[in-house]
Parts: structure tokens; sequence; C-alpha cells
């Protein structure tokens, strides 16, 4: 059951990573894509190294702090009875 929990545990801490390697990493490439030279491209690059740091630093964080399990499964969590008044 460990391999298990270890295995989803490190699914989530991906899903952490990616989100601002992607945001980064498409902000490096419109500003890339729009400008066409060396400074643009080193740009993008820089982007990109930022994003990976970035979501390393965030994913570790949230592991340590409460878990990514835990902290994805509170981004997504509804209220299935609704409050009455």
């Amino acid at each position: 059951m460990k391999i298990v929990r270890a295995i989803v545990e490190a699914i989530y801490w991906v899903n952490i990573f990616i989100v601002p390697l992607v945001f980064l990493g498409v902000l490096g490439y419109v500003v890339n894509y729009h400008v066409h030279n060396t400074l643009s491209f080193i740009f993008f690059i820089v982007c990109l190294v930022s994003g990976a740091l970035l979501g390393i630093i965030w994913a570790e964080r949230v592991r340590k702090k409460v878990g990514c399990v835990n902290y994805i499964n509170r981004i997504f969590e509804t209220n299935d009875v609704k409050e009455t008044e």
C-alpha cells in the first residue's frame, strides 16, 4: 500500500510542478514568437528554467506542509450537502 501512496503522491507532485512551468513557458514562447531575436530566445529559456525552479520549490513546500494529495483535494473539494439558512 505504501507503493501506491508514493505513486499517487508523485503524480500530484508533478501536477503542482507543471503549473508554473507551463505558465512561464507559454509566456516565454509568446514573447519569442512575436519578437524573433536572440534576446527573446534567451528570455524563453530563462522563463522555462524559472518555471521549473518555481515549480520544484512550490511542490516541495506543499509536500512538506500538507502533502500533495491533501492540497489537490482541498482545491477540488465540493460541498455535497447545501447548508440551509
